[in-house]
């Protein structure tokens, strides 16, 4: 979540999407496909980073943070973020 808040280096993965986003599978892994590894972590980063993201820039009607009420609206973002805070806590 480092790399999320602005306060970390970006997770290699997503270097290697934001690559291959660009010029091609080919042209980064030296190979026509990625393994399905490879394209599950790099949807799980992103995915996590996103969730962040909207978290952290939602305000209520009132112009203020409303973690509650994000999540209420937000549920499977909001479970995306438990999902990789018990990930980090557990060092999985």
């Amino acid at each position: 979540m480092d790399y999320a808040s602005g306060d970390g280096p970006c997770p290699q993965e997503l270097v290697q999407k934001s690559y291959i986003d660009a010029f091609g599978v080919m042209a980064i892994m030296g190979r026509p496909v990625l393994y399905a590894r490879e394209i599950q972590h790099m949807i799980v980063l992103d995915n996590i980073v996103n969730a962040y993201r909207s978290c952290h820039g939602y305000r209520d009607s009132e112009g203020h943070e409303n973690w509650p009420e994000w999540a209420s609206q937000n549920s499977t973002l909001s479970r995306i973020l438990i999902d990789a805070e018990e990930a980090a806590q557990n060092g999985s």
